[in-house]
């Protein structure tokens, strides 16, 4: 069973079960999936408009190229040891927000 600390999993679920859906994706996504837990790849296609802009960088391209087979790329910007990642991380995701 998903359990987290700042949601109410019960009461989500139940009032808003397809934003629940999305929110478990992002999560198992980016923190792990439990044991005996599998991602379901339909719903992950069905979804991936809506989460690929809030996974993390690495984990979205693992997805990317199990799915779909896109190859990996450097983020621009982005240093190959990754000092400037919250820099980075920020100003990436403040532009993808302005730009909609």
């Amino acid at each position: 069973m998903l359990w987290h600390w700042s949601t109410d999993i019960k009461k989500f679920k139940k009032e808003n079960p397809e934003g629940f859906r999305i929110w478990r994706l992002e999560y198992l996504i980016n923190y792990g999936i439990q044991e005996g837990e599998k991602l379901d790849k339909k719903e992950v296609v069905k979804y991936w408009d809506k989460i690929k802009d809030n996974l993390d960088p690495d984990k979205k391209k693992m997805i990317e190229f199990f799915i779909w087979g896109k190859k990996w790329r450097k983020e621009p910007g982005l240093r190959s040891d990754r000092k400037n990642f919250w820099q980075w991380y920020f100003n990436h995701n403040t532009s993808l927000r302005d730009s909609t």
